[in-house]
């Protein structure tokens, strides 16, 4: 097995380099992101005397409000308890890795992973006549769907995802989707020519639910714009929070929360129909998304340009689910993890699997005792050893340095005795 760094794959969260150019159009009004807009009590009517009742629109953020696009965390904190009934808007490799050196030992069984579904859309403003639209929609970390590129129909990317639901109701969120995505570009194209928004700028929208093990769900809407994190919808006030003092998410939030039958179609989509959804596509989709697959590892060493120290570097790959946990044990205790040059987020393959490295400095001479131990729900609740032999390695040299002398030796000896 090769023992050099992991080739760069794709990452499925990027925006494409060439993202299909949409001219703006323009629309008497933007009230309505969405279809069937029923208006929600608003904060005022639901706390009377609060700050949101009085006007003050930098409201402070929700307890379950958690780091958006910047923070790199998409759930909240706070998981609900099990949703009942959709409502009515609910249309809208198998072999153990590693080298010869490697071995088994018992694991305590990792957390269980929640099920997530994700959609994203990015807004990518070129000017004031042109914006390039990019989507995606994953399901546990699977790309799944996405919206076409001219005519914003759903394309089904994997083959069990159009059974998962009936052909109507792929159709009305379709329909959602397209109006949606026309209006959200026509209301942010209107602010940003309004304002003097200087041009080139990208908006970020992430939505979508987490359905944990005990059937709690979460959910979460976010707008992000030059990706950090603007504003955040609180699904359970279905309100938006500005998440910066500038003036730009003062004018969003503002903005938002006057579209208030947006947010009551949001509330009940993030409520019931994104996890009655996901429940759906993961029954369909079970053989796939439920399947298992050992992770293979290798560990190997480089010394560090300029520095003295030895990087033992340990890479793991090809595995599924992407739930997995590496890390470098010293004489059996625990080192702790050193981000940095070596080591990796994980990444996804091109078959579906996933890839990570870990890496642990040692200064040389000291990088005995050292092994690398992968959990993953496919090894059966046991760990996967690999110790770090460096000295292996003096070990092979000296062997190969005699196995050469003695072929030159041989080859002598027959030359001169011909």
């Amino acid at each position: 097995m090769e023992a050099g760094p992991p080739s760069a794959v794709e990452d499925p969260l990027a925006v494409p380099s060439s993202l299909p150019h949409i001219p703006l159009q323009p629309s008497p009004s933007h009230c309505c992101l969405l279809p069937a807009c029923p208006r929600p009590p608003s904060p005022s009517e639901r706390h009377p005397g609060s700050p949101a009742a009085s006007g003050r629109l930098g409201l402070p953020s929700p307890p379950c409000a958690s780091r958006g696009l910047a923070g790199g965390s998409l759930s909240p904190r706070c998981p609900r308890g099990p949703r009942g009934p959709p409502g009515l808007l609910a249309a809208p490799r198998p072999a153990p890795c590693g080298g010869a050196s490697a071995s088994l030992a018992a694991s305590t069984p990792l957390a269980a992973e929640p099920h997530t579904l994700h959609l994203f859309l990015t807004l990518a403003f070129q000017n004031t006549t042109v914006v390039d639209v990019g989507t995606a929609a994953e399901l546990d970390g699977v790309a799944f769907a996405a919206l076409h590129d001219t005519t914003r129909d759903i394309i089904y990317q994997r083959p069990w995802v159009s059974p998962a639901l009936p052909a109507a109701e792929w159709q009305q969120l379709g329909n959602l989707f397209k109006i949606y995505v026309h209006n959200l570009i026509l209301l942010l194209e209107g602010d940003a020519t309004q304002h003097g928004e200087p041009y080139p700028f990208v908006y970020q929208n992430m939505v979508g639910c987490e359905l944990y093990s005990n059937g709690s769900s979460t959910s979460f809407c976010y707008l992000g714009y030059n990706g950090q994190d603007l504003i955040v919808f609180d699904v359970d006030e279905a309100f938006w929070v500005r998440q910066r003092g500038d003036a730009l998410a003062t004018r969003m939030e503002e903005t938002f929360n006057s579209l208030t039958g947006v947010s009551a179609v949001l509330q009940e989509l993030l409520n019931f129909t994104c996890v009655e959804h996901m429940r759906s596509l993961l029954q369909s989709g079970q053989k796939e998304l439920q399947r298992q697959v050992q992770p293979m590892a290798v560990v190997f060493a480089r010394q560090e340009p300029n520095s003295s120290q030895l990087l033992l570097v340990c890479r793991v790959t090809g595995f599924y689910p992407s739930a997995v946990r590496v890390s470098w044990l010293r004489d059996g205790h625990e080192v702790a993890p050193q981000p940095g040059p070596g080591s990796s987020p994980l990444l996804p393959n091109a078959d579906l699997t996933y890839q990570l490295r870990r890496a642990v400095a040692a200064a040389p001479g000291t990088a005995h005792g050292y092994a690398c131990r992968v959990q993953h729900s496919s090894l059966g609740g046991r760990d996967l050893l690999l110790p770090w032999g460096g000295h292996v390695t003096w070990i092979v040299i000296v062997v190969l340095v005699m196995v050469v002398v003695a072929i030159a030796g041989i080859v002598w000896w027959r030359r001169h005795h011909r």
